[in-house]
């Protein structure tokens, strides 16, 4: 994709990028020579620059052209480790809030897929709680939904971040997957509608409109069809055509959106629409990937580069030395 060349993209072997308002946990691995004497001083800058070698490349028609772009530091910190029990540690002081950095390290865990690392991100979130945030039981209930934990500990984890006066958009949207996941739709239908409703006091100057997420229109729709699967006659022909309005909403935010076709699939069924149900399985057929195609590009992929397969790990640990894992991505970077 350095070409911009958008018909050959397929699927992203792995995407370390981090979204606004999350944060990312990287882990390094290095030996402490024997004959070392403590303390040891551990630097870290998050460094970043728009383009790299091989894009620049292109774009200058130049193939030993030199990237001259600015290297952005967004972020350093510095950490003094003890080597014996004689060494004198002094840690520098941290300009970020303490609960902000636990915070922020739950998070980098607990986005990590299939990692195991859902333990540790525990620990972190409990941390904030008891340093006397709303972030901590917020997140533990996020945590407690990709766990399966419904019945009693995502419910209070809400319950106590609420008393902690957590954003109140944010209290529904949980609320709604929560109460979706223990089959009571209709609260969720209705924190859903709540939130699309918006007004919210702590929301006001910031430019939130939450009716531009396509994904609550989605689970509110399909909160809207669940109901409707529980009723008969007029009012489940009633709440079939509501849940197709929501559908429709986020149809016109993204015409492709897997999700919005199979839910007026559904719905078209439930209403007697062979046409739009006909309609809509086909643009679902049309958009969904291939599992397979993609398994097998990523596999080809992995083979292919051994740093980027490393890369790709869910949990990878970088190995710092004489020559470092980051000298080998660099490596394939500047292949042709």
């Amino acid at each position: 994709i350095d070409r911009r060349n958008a018909e050959d993209i397929y699927i992203p072997l792995y995407n370390h990028q981090i979204p606004p308002g999350a944060a990312d946990s990287i882990h390094h691995r290095f030996t402490v020579p024997e004959d070392a004497v403590g303390p040891i001083v551990v630097e870290a800058r998050l460094r970043y620059r728009k383009f790299d070698n091989t894009y620049m490349r292109f774009v200058t028609e130049d193939p030993n052209y030199q990237n001259d772009l600015p290297i952005l530091e967004l972020a350093s910190d510095r950490l003094v480790l003890p080597l014996s029990g004689s060494d004198v540690v002094s840690q520098p002081d941290p300009d970020i809030p303490e609960w902000q950095r636990w915070n922020d390290y739950g998070i980098g865990l607990f986005r990590v897929q299939g990692s195991g690392l859902l333990k540790q991100a525990r620990s972190a979130f409990d941390e904030v709680e008891s340093l006397g945030r709303y972030d901590g039981p917020l997140n533990l209930a996020r945590l407690y939904l990709r766990e399966g934990l419904i019945d009693v500990e995502a419910p209070d984890a809400l319950a106590r971040a609420a008393e902690g006066e957590a954003p109140a958009w944010s209290l529904l949207w949980f609320g709604a997957q929560v109460a979706s996941r223990n089959g009571d739709f209709e609260t969720a239908a209705s924190n859903l509608r709540d939130i699309l409703r918006g007004g919210f006091a702590q929301a006001e100057g910031r430019g939130f409109d939450f009716t531009r997420d396509e994904r609550v229109h989605i689970a509110l729709g399909d909160a809207l069809y669940q109901l409707a699967l529980q009723e008969r006659g007029e009012e489940r022909a009633t709440l079939l055509r509501e849940a197709r309005e929501a559908f429709l909403s986020g149809l016109a935010l993204d015409t492709e959106s897997l999700g919005v076709h199979w839910g007026l699939k559904q719905v078209a069924r439930g209403l007697g629409d062979d046409e739009a149900e006909a309609r809509h399985a086909a643009l679902h057929a049309k958009y969904k990937p291939d599992d397979n195609a993609r398994d097998r590009a990523v596999a080809l992929a992995r083979r292919k580069y051994p740093a980027a397969n490393l890369a790709a790990e869910p949990v990878t640990i970088y190995e710092l030395g004489e020559t470092s894992s980051q000298e080998a991505l660099h490596a394939d970077a500047e292949r042709p």
